[in-house]
């Protein structure tokens, strides 16, 4: 059931870096995922909780490094 899922921090991190520029829409579906476990290992969890705009100043930042250029999008 849907209901019952998680909210994902890291894949609504994803979802507002896409967004917000920093990565494209690509036709590879479930982008926002690949880019949540890349995100997931170089954030810390408590900042995406209690400051998701910082945590996301720092997913943009992550988004032009070489580690990301692999990605999607």
């Amino acid at each position: 059931m849907i209901d019952g899922l998680r909210d994902d921090p890291f894949r609504s991190l994803a979802s507002a870096l896409r967004r917000a520029g920093g990565f494209g829409k690509k036709a590879a579906p479930f982008s926002e995922f690949a880019w949540a476990d890349f995100l997931r290992s170089r954030i810390q969890i408590e900042v995406v909780i209690a400051d998701f705009a910082g945590a996301l100043e720092q997913a943009l930042i992550l988004a032009g490094t070489p580690a990301a250029a692999g990605l999607p999008g």
